[in-house]
């Protein structure tokens, strides 16, 4: 099987009680309820899903061992100072070497996009996004493999108050939008993709993430959205783009 890895950077211990996850899975960490989450669609497109939290010490794989990645988001900024945070984004820059699939969610996107596309990260003028929002997809959205057997205004769940602004020589990258957010979905190339919404999680994971604050309506994550046929999305082109 080809080995997929998803990057939990979600927080610190000082910013990241793992008490407040245990619904989610025994430990409260997000590497293992995503493992546990994700591992049945990884194995149907034959991947073998790993997962590290390197916000807790545990060591990036070597990056030519690596068929796919995931990067998930962040109580941190791409711009934090962190020697973790260094440490993964010299990572990245190996593996974006290798030309293999990534997918990047929310400060994931937001990383990936500062990173290689000079894209620049400010607060929404709209404030925090907590729940489930429908999206636009342009042109190049709603032809793209990613979101192939959805509509041109799926629905997923965000959580940020952040934002990336795309310079204009790499607007041909974007493929959605969404009120105030203009590049929520951004195709870097060589199968590498990010989205600042969270297509790999579930109403339960934000009433976790924001059990401690009491004026986001966590019943706004409720009912049914499309980041289940996303991740199989994902999936199915990374499956493609490793076949030999």
């Amino acid at each position: 099987m080809k080995r997929v890895v998803f990057i939990s950077q979600l927080g610190e211990p000082s910013v990241y009680n793992t008490d407040d996850f245990t619904s989610m899975c025994p430990s409260g960490l997000e590497k293992d309820w995503i493992k546990e989450r994700l591992q049945p669609v990884a194995n149907r497109y034959n991947f073998q899903l790993e997962s590290v939290d390197v916000c807790r010490g545990d060591e990036l794989p070597d990056v030519h061992s690596v068929d796919a990645v995931i990067i998930s988001g962040s109580r941190h900024t791409p711009t934090d100072s962190y020697p973790w945070l260094d440490t993964l984004k010299s990572w990245l820059l190996d593996y974006r070497k290798r030309a293999r699939p990534l997918l990047g969610v929310c400060a994931g996107h937001q990383l990936v996009s500062t990173l290689f596309d000079d894209a620049k990260l400010s607060d929404r003028d709209d404030g925090l996004m907590a729940g489930a929002y429908t999206i636009d997809l342009n042109e190049r959205g709603q032809a793209h493999p990613l979101f192939a057997g959805l509509s041109a205004k799926p629905t997923f769940l965000f959580a940020n108050y952040m934002h990336i602004t795309l310079p204009a020589a790499a607007q041909d990258k974007v493929l959605a939008s969404v009120s105030g957010s203009p590049a929520i979905v951004v195709d870097h190339g060589d199968h590498w993709f990010s989205s600042q919404f969270h297509p790999e999680s579930c109403a339960q994971t934000w009433r976790c993430y924001y059990k401690h604050a009491p004026d986001v309506n966590t019943d706004a994550y409720a009912g049914s959205h499309d980041g289940a046929k996303m991740m199989e999305n994902f999936f199915a082109i990374a499956q493609a783009a490793t076949a030999s």
